[in-house]
């Protein structure tokens, strides 16, 4: 199938891995191939997929930032290494941006619930040095 097939059948945009020479990822559009920069951690932290570590979490948290908008939760991550990210191929994948969103449209994710505001409120009033970084000995 030639690429311009895929792209008429299919997403606007893909992500491909591969580990030759290092393990890259690209974000791949009908008119240029890009690397998914890093957004958790940094670049000290390859990206990994096939397994359940640090660089599947780095590259999941990419990938969702990437589809999204905006920063995915550490239970939307977790539960994306574990269902998607684990399960690649080690040699190298093709994950379309369609395939996150119907991810994350089956998983009900795409509103993550907020915190009630009367909690956050409670919270920096019963314990606002929590929120400062001092202690309550330094007081």
């Amino acid at each position: 199938m030639l690429a311009r097939d895929w792209f008429r059948r299919r997403s606007e945009r893909l992500f491909a891995g591969h580990r030759d020479p290092r393990r890259e990822v690209c974000v791949v559009t009908r008119d240029r191939v890009t690397p998914l920069p890093h957004r958790r951690v940094g670049d000290d932290i390859a990206f990994d997929w096939g397994v359940r570590d640090a660089g599947a979490i780095e590259l999941a948290y990419a990938v969702l930032r990437d589809v999204r908008r905006r920063p995915a939760s550490d239970e939307v991550l977790f539960e994306f290494v574990a269902d998607v990210i684990a399960g690649l191929p080690r040699d190298g994948f093709v994950l379309s941006a369609d395939d996150v969103r119907h991810w994350l449209d089956r998983r009900g994710s795409r509103a993550e619930p907020r915190p009630p505001q009367a909690w956050i409120s409670a919270q920096y009033w019963l314990f606002p040095f929590a929120w400062t970084g001092r202690s309550m000995r330094h007081r």
